[in-house]
């Protein structure tokens, strides 16, 4: 059996997630279609993302930030068939009520083939475990992430861990104590930058 033991991935977008005329995000069926043959094929007519797979991450741009709000992954269907499925819909309308305020994203991280230069697509066959793999670990990898920049995070597998780490001085703690030792520590890592309590 060949033995593939790097993943590549690539990042499109970020694709904005229209509205109507009263702000309102259009039902999941409509935006379905909206999306694939307005949205992407604007920017990347040539690429097939409809049908890869990989992760995905729904976010939010507000005063020039972007925060990401939901962190998933698909395996079993593509992109085309998962992202924007009624529950999923669900997960942005939830962003929006917690934000109130700005505009709601979604980038597309497909996975490439061992030769990289084509999408990987619905998995089977012998690589279906190792793609498997891959997709899992940058799913925590961004789930890990995403948790340090925006603790509201919706999503809820993966996150015990990090949620519930505390270090003195540094990471989900008011302790000032070490004052210069806690700074140093957290340089080291970006903790202010990058932990937000």
């Amino acid at each position: 059996m060949s033995t593939y033991d790097k993943s590549v991935f690539d990042v499109y977008g970020p694709f904005e997630i229209k509205r109507d005329r009263e702000n309102r995000i259009l039902p999941h069926d409509q935006y379905d279609t909206i999306f694939w043959n307005e949205t992407v094929k604007e920017k990347y007519a040539e690429e097939d993302l409809y049908n890869a797979i990989g992760c995905y991450v729904f976010a939010i741009r507000a005063g020039g930030d972007i925060k990401p709000w939901y962190i998933g992954k698909t395996i079993g269907q593509s992109f085309g068939k998962r992202i924007f499925q009624q529950d999923r819909f669900k997960m942005i309308t939830s962003m929006l009520k917690q934000t109130n305020a700005g505009t709601p994203l979604v980038f597309l991280l497909p996975l490439l083939t061992k030769s990289g230069d084509k999408f990987s697509k619905k998995i089977t066959g012998e690589w279906k475990n190792t793609y498997s793999k891959f997709v899992d670990d940058l799913e925590k990898i961004l789930i890990n992430r995403g948790c340090l920049i925006n603790p509201e995070l919706l999503n809820t597998s993966n996150t015990e861990a990090i949620r519930k780490i505390e270090i003195r001085g540094c990471v989900n703690s008011d302790i000032a104590g070490r004052a210069d030792e806690y700074r140093q520590f957290k340089n080291i890592f970006n903790f202010d930058k990058h932990w937000k309590k």
